[in-house]
This record gives C-alpha cells, structure tokens and sequence, in this order.
C-alpha cells in the first residue's frame, strides 16, 4: 500500500474545485478522512488526486448542463414571429447531455410563451423551466416529443406525462419533466406552463422513467401511444414477462416489438 501524500504533494485545498469536491470522491472517508491524503479533509475540500464517485459523476454533468443552459438562454430567439414559430424556423439553443440526449431550446425559463388557441383566443404565459424538445423523435402529432428542463440537474429522472384534453380527456401527446426531484415538482412546473389555470386537468397516467430508459422510448418507440399502456402491461423496475425479468429498457423494446407484429426484435430502431 502507497504512502499517502501530504496536503502540498497532493495541491489540497479547503475548498472546491468546481463540482469537484471530497464529498463525492472515492477516496473520502467520513467525516474528515481520506486514503490518499494525510491529515483531516474538508467534504468540500479538493486536490488533484480527486477520483469522482457516481454522484460527483452526476454533480459534474450537472454542472456542464447549467453552463450550456446558460448558452442555450442567451442564443434562444425570445421574440419570433407567429409565422416562424409555425415553421419552427426561428433560433433556438441547444443543450446535450451526457447520455447523448440532445435537446432543442424553444423557450428559456422566464421567457413567454404564446400563441392562439382553437376558440381563436389568444394565450400567453411565463416558462416556469426550459422548454423544448428532443432532437430525432418524432411525437403523436407529428412533431418532437416536447421537454421541460427542471432545476435538478443531477436528478437523473424523467416523469412522462400522458397530455389529455382538458375538456374531454382525450389522448392528446406526451409531455417529458426531465431534471426533477420528484413528480410533484414536476407537475407543479407542468400545471404552471398553462394560462387557462387548467394544466391539472390535461394531465393523465404520469410514468416514471431513468434518463437511459426515456432516452431508449424517445428514439425508439413507441412514442404515438399513452406511455401509461407500458406501465399497466409491465410491472416498474423488473417486470416479469414469461419466464424473464425486465428492466424498463427491456420493457420498453418488448413493448415496441410487440407494436411492430413483427418475427425479429431487427425492426425496433424503425421508428414508429
């Protein structure tokens, strides 16, 4: 076993580098140790020795995507025409994740969003969080399955919900929480993007996915049916199906292979 290095060898400092920081490093031992460096450490200390745990992975990726939202706000066009939000044509941020998701920015948090409505009446409202969509998909209406971007970079989360009509409580189209702590964050957020007061009553089955497994669903399908029919069909988090345990992933490609009617699982990256 190596010597440990003293604070200067290792360039410690009391405070962090970044999102780097003791804390989330593997060689951290609470409340004060360390198996590299001599002496006591702060959780907030750093040095160059600094190998991040899961959660300093995760704090770090935060920190990226807080610095390209950043970017995203100031190059997203905040005042477009009503012709080039028809067309969709007018500039936008953009935001990439860690995982390879790549989000299109249509509206920073805080900016307005407007348009009119199918009684002619026009609306508008303040964005409580980003808001756009996922570069590649392809939703119910034709378009890019929409994405708000909440305040929890770190979260890891995604909470789908199934958007009905708030009159009739008909299918309408998927709407993705991502960066949320929790559902109710994610629906308080979701009731706040509309005007009318009525966001609670479009809100349908609401699924709780890992960013790798909403990731999978949103390039892959299937993404024109209420994501709610997965969860009825799969128990969350290791469904059984037959014989095999599945994970969410596995549920969500058995689910499109089944969509497909087709005899090979070589159709799933079709889109659908």
């Amino acid at each position: 076993m190596s010597a440990k290095l003293t604070k200067p060898e290792a360039h410690y400092q009391g405070r962090p580098q970044g999102t780097e920081h003791c804390a989330v490093c593997t060689m951290f031992r609470a409340p004060y140790g360390c198996t590299s460096v001599q002496g006591d450490v702060s959780p907030r200390g750093w040095c160059r020795k600094y190998d991040p745990t899961q959660a300093g992975v995760m704090a770090r990726d935060a920190g990226a995507l807080r610095e390209q939202l950043t970017a995203a706000a100031k190059a997203t066009d905040r005042r477009p025409t009503e012709g080039q939000k028809e067309a969709g044509n007018y500039k936008k941020g953009e935001v990439h994740f860690a995982d390879g998701l790549d989000i299109k920015i249509e509206n920073p948090k805080g900016s307005v969003r407007s348009g009119v409505g199918p009684n002619g009446r026009r609306w508008r409202c303040v964005l409580p969080s980003f808001y756009g969509y996922v570069v590649g998909s392809t939703g119910s209406d034709g378009d890019a399955v929409d994405v708000y971007i909440g305040p929890d970079l770190a979260s890891g989360k995604v909470f789908v919900v199934d958007q009905v009509d708030a009159k009739t409580g008909a299918w309408d189209e998927h709407k993705a929480m991502l960066c949320y702590a929790t559902q109710a964050a994610a629906l308080a957020d979701y009731k706040r993007a509309f005007s009318d007061g009525k966001g609670g009553q479009r809100i349908g089955a609401v699924t709780e996915l890992s960013q790798e497994a909403f990731k999978d669903w949103v390039k892959t399908g299937p993404t024109k049916k209420p994501l709610g029919e997965l969860r009825q069909r799969f128990a969350w988090g290791g469904a059984v199906f037959g014989p095999i345990i599945k994970t969410p992933v596995d549920a969500l490609r058995e689910l499109r292979y089944q969509n497909d009617g087709v005899d090979s699982p070589e159709s799933w990256g079709r889109g659908k």
